[in-house]
Order: structure tokens, then C-alpha cells, then sequence
């Protein structure tokens, strides 16, 4: 057919695929070349070669060109034969396995012959691929099946891949395939977890909300293989400077195969930490079951899998505080229609064990006389409450939390003669909670992720096809969904347990639509692919039941029973209003992001030794806008020769969208891999690539969310100053509703959109943003050492600027809101003299006056970072046949960056290390079947055979981190004196600059710290701790005024070493049924792994650990295999 027809025939298939299904790569994204040659080398042109799928049996048929090259382009992973025949020549085959996203190189040797003489048939599987460009791993059915999956979770492996550093999920408690929202802690080039991309089947499952979160974990029983790729040079994503992840599912195939298998572990499987004795009881059970096969032989495939979780965690003994029935009595009698003495009545504690009597109320009360005022128990400030009624009991409330999970998974694939498709669908749904002291505010969580996708791809030609894909992704999250809601929050002072549900039915929603077209045509050597992608996500943050509901402070059991509250909806929790109009309003919102990406790349024989991948790629990364009545306000600089001045004249507007006009960026990029000596055994890759990590929707929108006159939540005080607090109840208990709104006026925006006066906080982000970019680049000598064994050995590194500020916090990945507060100035809070007053006996103020009185601090991200990266990766990868395979690597890096958060926003300043400069990284995994007696024959050998030992091991250096302090400005006056000036800061004071943010580091004398695990116990800088004494070896105070002269992450946390084994025994129990008995160990040695050092200079465990991760933990299973 002809291209033209090609096209037409592509924009038809996209614009049907769009509109009937509506967020998809293509999966077949692997290809197979290679040429074909008699025994001389000579090529031969024109020679027939046929591929076929081993598993499946479909088939292809194309022609090498005049030089002899052929290509099979758009394959999805799997077992193929390769077959090469021409007229006086022999056929030959062989046999490989292709891996994900793999463009791999086979030769093809024909001897000279006929067709009819004996076929050589070479099974041909090379560790080392002389047409790769990627730096990459990819692990296999086996892996899966064999080395230790803590929680059965795949991202525990991430963190063998060479060139990756962070842990993965090694060492976390609680790993599970049941969050929409997961952040495994790896990184690569230097970037940290914000630049990951995962991608299941083509489905680019990353959140749009959340950077480098991962939003579908599939069951590792439901996975083919996954391809790990810290460097990958292809223009199929816009994103992912640190780690693409692609996940393929596994398929059915001509024969049925199908799994059932439990995993189970409790509190006896745990050791002992140096931080806890005593487990309280627990325990998970993690079953999984599957079966695929076909629906018509060679035609149409199916699999199915289900993973149910039934987890009970215990939340340990806690001691709890609430009211005696005696005070319970009193107030019955004396205010019996009060709401407080309502609530006493109705929702008294349930479940407590150990019951003491706490308090009396003489002990509550006590009676104090000042001048002719008598106040406590038996006066009239209590209602004359007896001196010796008891008030508070204590007593212990055990409970366990319960993580109930369910995935399920489908996938179908169909052959017709010039198409193939396939679709998959996955759901998660995931309910937990944790039973209340007060059973009727027990409320239960509920999350649910749904992903759906469908591909098809038509061949026109040998030479040229046409792939168009949709999907869909949606995750849900309700939170404190059950519970009775008629009731407020409630807290009252002494520590009694609070009353109501907090946050009342939680509702968020984020949907992800995706469609992508991509045409592959394949001109002589050359492999040109052109294409268009898609993408609109939304996020609908739908709080409107949770800003309906208030809550309440009461300074004691009394104000309780007499219904005086002294405050009402402090720290953002409460009742929604509009700022300007003062009248009620929904507290939710909601924003939507339109994406689209063009690219076009060339995979290029340039010989039989030189592939060449380039392309580029253009995207449009979108202009957030509002949703369903949202309103957007963003923050502008205004006019003035400085930074500050511009600060100053800052004012917010009302936008119908976040920027000026939509982030477009261009990704160039080019890898290359050459086999100088033309003998497979030596390869060298070498890349270079620009990634674009744009920021999300969440990104876009959650800073802004907040801003005048979009809602907002005021604070009622009992004391004159607001509208007095209303404690009532709700109208009905099913949802929260009919609560009386106290009188708020509101209060006209000023001319530059804010309130002065009163410090309203607000976010921006700058409306003229740039795309921030990483350029990575690497050169890398892969070597044969023997057929079974590869050694690679390079330079890995990466340069990005256009940095968004704070964007690279440790504080800040995966989160929605990135930047630095920029309205504030150094030296502030010294522009003032002693100033005693009745309300503050101090003599002075903490609060700035900032450069822009409209506002508050104003959190504002824009371009202006920068970071570096430079490792040397090694690596050593083996495989034999089934029995065994290893991989082994170490990185040395070192990252330095000013994308952190910073007392001051002079960020070339503070270029330092960043928190991902883990210098030394050491990874391995690997497996080993051992052999049985007599070849597995007989009692002996039945019993002795089927045995593995599987491991992984890593190590790590510790990460960086600061000492800082966050304690408030206390100054030191010259004297008494009204109107005396500063001239000293006290020891314990912080913000040392006087800017009025109370984060500032230190003067460091010596950043010499001991690394031992008794130093990191003990305290890495002694004498240090709560205040700056004199004493102190390591820091000072800075001068006055003055910030200090710490650089940045140049202290250590503890390093991380942990070796999990995993030990199972599979028995035949005839030709195609096995059973397996396995025992997964983590963390085998029980090593200490002490978590991040307390870098807080105002706290007593300042350089201290206080907990450490996972101890050695245990999982027994059994699987039936089919």
C-alpha cells in the first residue's frame, strides 16, 4: 500500500481509537535486525527471513534489502525464531528471547547449500547486543518468580539496575501492590525520584498529579519481565530524566498455564529492633491466582489474574484519657440539654482496658485566690463541681487496623491478518481504618484505581505500519467515608479523646486520558518513525464535605458542658467561606491540563557493525485552567528595577489559565552502539538526550489553590476580637450538613488582590515559566568475558538547569507544590527596639513586616536552579540457560545541585551537594537452581532436586543532610529601655538573619563527625543539642544579623546495607503440574539500618537516629503451577 494511504489510513485509526476508548504507549515497542551473510561474510541480498513467535505462533515474513539487512519492527517481549533462507543457500534459524523496548541485533549465517538440506538451527541468546543504544536491566519471569519481593512489590527491585541509587522499596515495613500513590526512592543521573517514569503495557501509569509517583502496581505474577532503562535515547516520552521503568503483563499463548499461590507472614516472623521488644500481633496474608491460555489457537490469547490482601496490623497499646462516669453524672444533673453534656451521654469510650482514675477535680481545678476572686472545683468558674468528683480516668485501648486489598487483572490479545490487537484492564481497590475509642466516629477509607487501554496496529506492507492506542487511568480516594457526622470535631483541653470525624468524606479524583498515533516505515536501512501523542488529565480535589464541617477547642471539660468553645475552625480545619463576600462556599477544587507531543526518529544500520537511533520530539506541556467554578489566582511580579521592588508591587490576578501560554519544549536525542571488531563480543554505546520534567497539574495548580478570592477557612474566637464561635450539631449524621455558619464580613481586596494586615499566606508560580530540562549523556565499553558473562564499565552524567526552585527538595518529591517563600528580607525583625506591651511582655515582634504588606509569606516557584552529575557505572551480568543468572553493579557519583529549600533565595549561593549524591552504590541479584541427585530421578532425586537460592544484596553509602534550626527570633536589647536596640541574639534563638522564616543555618566549626552506629546512636555532635553553648564543638552562632556558613548536605546520614535470601523447593507432581514451597527472608544478616540523623539544632536528639528500618522479617508461601 502506499504511504499516502499509510497516513490516511493512520489518522482514521487514531481519531477511531480516541473516541471509543479514550493514555497509551504502544507495548510493541522492540524490534529484531540484523543481516543476512554466507560464511565469508559477504552479504546476501534479497533473502527471505521469517520470524515467528514461539508462544503464540503468529508470524512475519519480510525481505532483507540489497545490502542485506532486514528488520521486524513493533514487537512486544517474548520467545521468537528467527528463519533466514535464499536460492543455493541452506536455511538457518534462531532462537531468542527479546526483552522490552529491545532493538535486538541477529545474525544470520547461511551456508552454502540448498533449501532442502538440514537446517542449522543456533540457539542464539548473547547477554551482550551489539545494536543496543540503552543503558538499562530488564528482569524476567524468573526474576520475579525467584528473588525476594518484600510485600510482593516490584519496586524492591529497582534498585539493581546499573547507574540506580536509593533504595527502592528495601527496608520499608508495609510494602503492598494496594496504593494509587506510590514513591519508590530510587534516582538516576543524578535526579531524584521526581524524574521517574513508569509505563505498564504502553499505559503511562506516573501520576499527573504527583511527580515520579507511580499509580498502579501490578501483581508480580502478572508481569512477563520489566526493563529498567537510567538511560534509554528513544523520543517516545517527553519526561523521565532519571529512570523510565516498562512493566509488559503477561500474555496467553497457545497452551493454558495458570498459578495459585499464598504468602503469608506475622509478628513471630519479625525480629526485634534496637528501638522495640515487644510485637503486639499482626499478620498479612498475600494471595495471588491466574490463568491465561487461548480463546483460538494462533489467534486470540487471554490471561486473568487476581491478587486478594487480608492484613491485620496491630496499632499497640495506647494509653487514653476521657471523662469519669462520675463527672459524666454531675453534668447531667446540672446542664442536662448542653451539647457537651449531649455528647458525654451519647459517645462514652468503649474497648478500654486497665481503667485508673487520673484526675480529680481538685487535681483539675485546683482553687486559687487572687485578690477577692476564689476560681477551681466547688466555686462558681466550675458550676461548683465537688472538689472530689473525679473527672479523668486513663486507661489502655488496643486496637488493630485492618488493609484490605483486591487487584484484578485481564488481558486480551487478537491476530488478524494485517492487525493485531490487544487491550488490558486493571483494577486496585483498597479499603482500611482503624476502629475509635468512641466506636460512632469509627469511619472507614476506601481507594480505587482503574487503568484501561487498547492498541491496535496495522501492516500495509512488510515495510510499513501504523500503531494508535487509548486509555484510560482514574484513581479515587475516599477518605473518612462512615462515621456519625452529625457531630463536629471536638477537642478539649487535658487530653481528653475528641469527639467527631475529622476529615469528613475526603473525596478526590484524579482521571488521565491518553492517545498516541504513530506511523513506522522502513526505508533500506533506516527504521523512521513518526507520530503524535495526547494526553488531557484532571484533578478534582471534591472537599466540599470536609469544609462542612467545623471543629472546636475547648480549654476544659467545663467550657465542654457549658458549650463555650474558645475557638473555632483554627489551622485551616472548619467552614469554608469566600474571603471577599463573607458568605459560604464549597471548599473544593478542581483543574484540568491539555498535553500533546509530536515526534520523529530514525533507527539507522549504518553497517553491520553501527546502529544509530536519533530523533526528536516537540511538546506542548499544557496550561493548567480551572474547572466546574474554580477560581484561579496567580501571583505576579510587578514593576521595579530590583527583585524586591518587583516583590513589593507583586499582586495577584484572576486567570482563566495558570501561564501566559502553554510550556513547549524540544528533546533532541541520539544513541549509538558499535561493534568495532565485528565479532558481537565488544560493544561500545555512547548517548546524549534531553528531559524534559515539566511540572505536573498538581504542580501547576496546588500552589495557587488557596489564593484570594478563591475559599478560604477563618478562624472564630470566644474573646470579642471574630464573630463568636457557634457549637451546634449537624442536621444529619450520614453526611456532614446543616452546621450554623458564624457571621463572617469579609473584606474587599486591595489593589494588588490581598488584605493588608493580615498575612494572608498565598502560592504563585511565574506565568512566563520554562520547561526545566536535564541533558543526560553516556559512553560505555560492554565486554564478552565468556558467553555466559558481560562486563560493562562507562561514564554516566547529566547537566540541568532551568530548575524549578525548591523543586528538588528532599522535603519536596512526589509532592504538589513546589517554592521558596520570597517575601521576606534579611534584617526584618532588627528594625525595632524594645517595645514592651500588655499583650506581649517580651518587648518585642516575631512577625516581619515583609516587602509586600498584601501578603503574608508567598510561596513562589519559578526557573532559576541548576544541577550536575558525574558517576562511573560498572556492571557484571551473567546467565545460564534456566539454572542460574546474576547481575552485579557499583556506581560512584557525585551530584551537586541548588534546587533544595534554603533560608535565603540567593541559590548560587548554596550550590552544594544534592540530596541524592550517594558516592558509593553497590547492587546485586541472582539465583541459582541447584542440581537434585541422579538428574532429579528416583526418591533421592525427586527430593533433593528442584531446590533455588535467590538473593539480592545492597549497599549504599548515606545520604546527605543539614543542620539547621527552626526555633524563632528571641533578641537580646542593649537594655530595658523602651526603644532600645537590638544587639545580640539569645543561645537559643534561631532566624539569624531577623528575616521572620525560621529556618536558617548555623556557623560550623568542624563538620568532622564521627560514622560509627554508636555515634549515630549517641549524638554525631555532643554538647550541641537544644541550644548553641559554648560548649559546642561543631556550630556557632553566626554574626548578628548574619546567616550562617554551612554548606548544605555536608553531613552524612547512615549508610544502608541489606541482604534479603530467598529459598524455595518446586516438586513435580507430573508433566505439567508443580508445587512450590518457598521462604523469603529480608534483611537475612538483621543488620541495624538506622534511619535519616535529626539535623533540628533545637531538639535534644539533634545528630541522632531515633528508628531504624525494617528488621529481618520472614514471608512463608506455596504456589500450584500449571
Amino acid at each position: 500500500m502506499k504511504l499516502k494511504a499509510a497516513l490516511k489510513y493512520g489518522t482514521f485509526s487514531f481519531v477511531y481509537t480516541f473516541l471509543c476508548i479514550t493514555q497509551a504507549f504502544g507495548q510493541f515497542a522492540g524490534s529484531v535486525q540484523g543481516s543476512v551473510q554466507d560464511p565469508t561474510g559477504a552479504l546476501i541480498s534479497r533473502a527471505t527471513v521469517s520470524l515467528v513467535n514461539l508462544d503464540t505462533g503468529v508470524s512475519a515474513t519480510v525481505s532483507a534489502d540489497s545490502n542485506g539487512v532486514y528488520r521486524f519492527p513493533s514487537l512486544g517481549a517474548g520467545r521468537y525464531e528467527v528463519t533466514g533462507s535464499a536460492s543455493g543457500y541452506a536455511i538457518a534459524k534462531a532462537q531468542i528471547i527479546l526483552q522490552t523496548d529491545e532493538n535486538r541485533d541477529v545474525k544470520l549465517v547461511l551456508a552454502v547449500g540448498s533449501v532442502t538440506q538440514s537446517v542449522e538451527v543456533t540457539n542464539q541468546q548473547p547477554l551482550l547486543n551489539s545494536s543496543e543504544t540503552r543503558l538499562q536491566l530488564t528482569l524476567d519471569t524468573q526474576a520475579f518468580d525467584d528473588l525476594p519481593l518484600n510485600g510482593r512489590n516490584f519496586g524492591t527491585l529497582i534498585a539493581l539496575a546499573p547507574g540506580v541509587t536509593g533504595r527502592g522499596n528495601v527496608g520499608n515495613s508495609g510494602n503492598d501492590n494496594f496504593n494509587i500513590e506510590t514513591n519508590n526512592e530510587v534516582g538516576s543521573n543524578g535526579r531524584g525520584e521526581n524524574g521517574n517514569l513508569y509505563v505498564l503495557d504502553g499505559l503511562d501509569i506516573t501520576s499527573n498529579i504527583r511527580p515520579g509517583v507511580l499509580n498502579l502496581s501490578p501483581n508480580p505474577d502478572a508481569v512477563a519481565e520489566v526493563s529498567i532503562q537510567p538511560n534509554t535515547f528513544t523520543v517516545d516520552y517527553g519526561r523521565a530524566s532519571s529512570i523510565q521503568t516498562a512493566i509488559t503483563t503477561r500474555g496467553g499463548t497457545n497452551q493454558f498455564h495458570g498459578f495459585a499461590s499464598d504468602y503469608f507472614t506475622n509478628q513471630n516472623f519479625q525480629a526485634l529492633t534496637h528501638f522495640t521488644r515487644k510485637y503486639l500481633p499482626y499478620h498479612s496474608d498475600n494471595i495471588s491466582a491466574g490463568v491465561g491460555g487461548p480463546i483460538f489457537k494462533n489467534k486470540t490469547f487471554f490471561f486473568f489474574s487476581v491478587e486478594p490482601l487480608r492484613s491485620l496490623a496491630s496499632n499497640g497499646g495506647g494509653s487514653v484519657t476521657f471523662e469519669d462516669p462520675a463527672f459524666v453524672a454531675f453534668a447531667k444533673m446540672n446542664f442536662p440539654t448542653s451539647i457537651g453534656t449531649q455528647l458525654l451521654s451519647k459517645y462514652a469510650v468503649s474497648g478500654v482496658s486497665q481503667i485508673a482514675l487520673q484526675q480529680t477535680a481538685a487535681q483539675v481545678f485546683p482553687v486559687t485566690t487572687t485578690g477577692a476572686t476564689t476560681t477551681g472545683c466547688g466555686t462558681s468558674s466550675t458550676s461548683f463541681l465537688p472538689c472530689a468528683t473525679p473527672v479523668f480516668d486513663s486507661g489502655d485501648f488496643n486496637s488493630s487496623s485492618y488493609r484490605n486489598g483486591l487487584q484484578i487483572g485481564i488481558r486480551l490479545d487478537q491476530n488478524f491478518k494485517n492487525d493485531r490487537v490487544y487491550g488490558t484492564y486493571f483494577r486496585t481497590t483498597t479499603n482500611f481504618g482503624s476502629p475509635s475509642v468512641r466506636p460512632a466516629f469509627t469511619s472507614s477509607n476506601k481507594y480505587t484505581g482503574d487503568a484501561v487501554q487498547a492498541n491496535e496496529t496495522h501492516t500495509f506492507s512488510p515495510n510499513t505500519l501504523n500503531e494508535v492506542a487509548g486509555s484510560f487511568l482514574r484513581i479515587n480516594g475516599l477518605l473518612d467515608s462512615t462515621g456519625d457526622f452529625s457531630v463536629p470535631v471536638v477537642n478539649v483541653g487535658g487530653g481528653e479523646a475528641g469527639f467527631g470525624v475529622g476529615f469528613a468524606q475526603g473525596d478526590f479524583e484524579q482521571k488521565n486520558y491518553h492517545w498516541r498515533d504513530v506511523l513506522t516505515h522502513i526505508i533500506g536501512n533506516h527504521s523512521i518513525r513518526v507520530g503524535y501523542e495526547g494526553s488531557y488529565g484532571q484533578d478534582l480535589a471534591l472537599f466540599a464535605p470536609v469544609y462542612d464541617q467545623p471543629s472546636f477547642y475547648f480549654n476544659t471539660v467545663i467550657d465542654l458542658i457549658h458549650d463555650s468553645p474558645a475557638v473555632q475552625d483554627q489551622y485551616g480545619s472548619g467552614l469554608a467561606y469566600n474571603p471577599v463576600t463573607g458568605q459560604p462556599t464549597a471548599g473544593q477544587y478542581e483543574y484540568g491540563l491539555l498535553t500533546y507531543g509530536i515526534l520523529a526518529e530514525d533507527t539507522w544500520k549504518v553497517s553491520k557493525k553501527l546502529t544509530a537511533n536519533y530523533g526528536i520530539r516537540f511538546d506542548s506541556f499544557g496550561n493548567p485552567h480551572p474547572l466546574s467554578g474554580t477560581i484561579l489566582a496567580n501571583f505576579h511580579l510587578g514593576a521595579g528595577s530590583t527583585t524586591a521592588q518587583q516583590i513589593a508591587a507583586g499582586y495577584l490576578k484572576t486567570q482563566s489559565q495558570g501561564f501566559n501560554s502553554s510550556i513547549k519544549a524540544l528533546s533532541p536525542r541520539v544513541g549509538v552502539a558499535y561493534d568495532p571488531f565485528g565479532t558481537g563480543k565488544t560493544v561500545l554505546h555512547a548517548g546524549f538526550g534531553v528531559y524534559h520534567d515539566a511540572p505536573t497539574l498538581g504542580n501547576d495548580e496546588n500552589g495557587l489553590r488557596g489564593n484570594p478570592p478563591s475559599f478560604t477557612v477563618p478562624t472564630f474566637y470566644n474573646d470579642g476580637t471574630t464573630s463568636a464561635p457557634i457549637f451546634a450539631l449537624g442536621t444529619s449524621a450520614s453526611t456532614p450538613s446543616g452546621f450554623p455558619y458564624p457571621k463572617f464580613g469579609g473584606t474587599p481586596l486591595n489593589s494588588q488582590g490581598g488584605f493588608v494586615g493580615q498575612a494572608f499566606a498565598i502560592g504563585g508560580i511565574d506565568v512566563n515559566l520554562k520547561s526545566p530540562y536535564t541533558l543526560n549523556y553516556i559512553a560505555v565499553v560492554e565486554q564478552q568475558l565468556i558467553p555466559s558473562i558481560v562486563a560493562k564499565i562507562g561514564y554516566q552524567g547529566s547537566h540541568s538547569d532551568n530548575l524549578l526552585t525548591a523543586g528538588g527538595s528532599t522535603y519536596e518529591q512526589n509532592t504538589t507544590a513546589y517554592g521558596l517563600n520570597i517575601n521576606k528580607f534579611s534584617g526584618d525583625l532588627f528594625q525595632q527596639g524594645y517595645n514592651p506591651t500588655p499583650g506581649n511582655s517580651n518587648g518585642y515582634r516575631t512577625n516581619p513586616t515583609r516587602l509586600n504588606q498584601s501578603f503574608g509569606s508567598i510561596t513562589y516557584a519559578q526557573n532559576g536552579a541548576r544541577a550536575n552529575y558525574d558517576a562511573l557505572v560498572t556492571s557484571l551480568q551473567g546467565r545460564w540457560g534456566t539454572r542460574a543468572f546474576m547481575t552485579a553493579s557499583y556506581t560512584w557519583g557525585h551530584a551537586m545541585d541548588n534546587e533544595q529549600s534554603y533560608p535565603t533565595n540567593d541559590l548560587e549561593r548554596w550550590y552544594s551537594r544534592s540530596p541524592y549524591d550517594i558516592a558509593n552504590a553497590f547492587s546485586f541479584g541472582g539465583s541459582y537452581r541447584i542440581p537434585g541427585f541422579n538428574k532429579g530421578s528416583g526418591l533421592i532425586g525427586r527430593v533433593t532436586d528442584g531446590f533455588t537460592l535467590a538473593g539480592t544484596i545492597l549497599l549504599q553509602s548515606g545520604t546527605p543532610f543539614s543542620v539547621a534550626t527552626f526555633n524563632g527570633f528571641q533578641p537580646i536589647f542593649q537594655s530595658n529601655t523602651p526603644g532600645s536596640p537590638i544587639i545580640g541574639l539569645q543561645p537559643s534563638s534561631g532566624d539569624y538573619n531577623g528575616d521572620g522564616d525560621n529556618f536558617d543555618y548555623p556557623n560550623v566549626k568542624s563538620y568532622v563527625a564521627s560514622h560509627t552506629r554508636k555515634a549515630f546512636l549517641n549524638g554525631l555532635f555532643p554538647n550541641c543539642a537544644g541550644s548553641l553553648t559554648s560548649s559546642c564543638a561543631s556550630f556557632a552562632q553566626p554574626g548578628l544579623g548574619q546567616e550562617g556558613n554551612e554548606s548544605p548536605n555536608s553531613f552524612r546520614n547512615p549508610g544502608f546495607a541489606q541482604a534479603d535470601l530467598n529459598v524455595k523447593k518446586i516438586t513435580k507432581i507430573n508433566e505439567r503440574l508443580s508445587m512450590e514451597l518457598r521462604l523469603d527472608i529480608y534483611n537475612v544478616l538483621n543488620r541495624v539500618n538506622l534511619y535519616g540523623v535529626d539535623g533540628n539544632l533545637g531538639d535534644s536528639n539533634l545528630g541522632r537516629s531515633t528508628s531504624q528500618y525494617t528488621p529481618r522479617n520472614m514471608d512463608i508461601g506455596g504456589k500450584i503451577s500449571f
